[in-house]
């Protein structure tokens, strides 16, 4: 278990870390987008940038903030070690970052509409979309790491 922490304070959510995942799915993606840049239809792009990926945001952000508040009013023994070795700001941090990424991924998807109807280039729409695209799956992964982490503590 400390080991656990050990890695996700160093690696994961350290500033360096976490900036590592962004940028390197961020670019994955920008590479994707020049080698298929003709071949992407806006239409598909906007298929994907849905209502259903505004409403799963919703409720994985609130899946996350069950989760964060499951651990912060638990009187287990393990949260207060985490308390008093001081991981368990690590952790707060964590899901806070993961939140911000699922409200940042709701609100792109609220200024599509606006952004499509003042940009009319379709290069820029669909790097609005790509971006939008790239913050959903930044946040999938850290939600994945999040429910590690719960599960971790609950097991313990």
């Amino acid at each position: 278990m400390k080991e656990l922490f050990r890695n996700l304070k160093l690696s994961l959510y350290s500033k360096k870390g976490y900036k590592i995942w962004g940028y390197s799915i961020f670019f994955i993606l920008l590479i994707l987008f020049i080698i298929f840049n003709n071949k992407v239809n806006i239409e598909v792009l906007n298929k994907l940038v849905s209502s259903d990926m505004f409403n799963i945001s919703g409720v994985l952000a609130g899946f996350i903030f069950t989760g964060l508040g499951m651990i912060i009013t638990s009187n287990s023994k393990m949260i207060t070690e985490l308390k008093e070795t001081g991981n368990l700001c690590v952790i707060k941090n964590y899901y806070g970052g993961t939140i911000f990424c699922f409200i940042l991924t709701i609100l792109l998807y609220l200024f599509k509409t606006i952004f499509s109807t003042f940009v009319s280039n379709t290069f820029f729409i669909k790097i609005y979309l790509f971006i939008t695209i790239e913050t959903f799956i930044l946040a999938l992964i850290f939600f994945t790491i999040s429910l590690k982490i719960l599960s971790a503590i609950i097991n313990d």
